[in-house]
């Protein structure tokens, strides 16, 4: 938490993560309502124009138990 590299390497990748579900068809996001597409959408918006503003601890809760409930959301559309 207190290394500004990794933080800086986190944010971008939830920058990623916002911009890729942005470019998810409106289809693809109502056949997968148990993703939340727009809290998703509003963390990269939150990190993007008020990136002065993020909180160290929510981006650490994000990535120990938001980015894991995630890819298992994720893994389950593949099967």
């Amino acid at each position: 938490m207190n290394d500004e590299k990794t933080q800086s390497s986190v944010l971008y990748q939830i920058i990623i993560i916002g911009e890729a579900v942005n470019r998810l068809t409106p289809d693809f996001i109502a056949k997968y309502p148990q993703i939340p597409f727009n809290a998703i959408r509003g963390m990269r918006n939150r990190v993007v124009h008020e990136y002065k503003e993020v909180d160290v601890q929510i981006l650490w809760e994000v990535t120990q138990s938001n980015i894991p409930e995630l890819l298992e959301s994720i893994d389950k559309l593949e099967s």
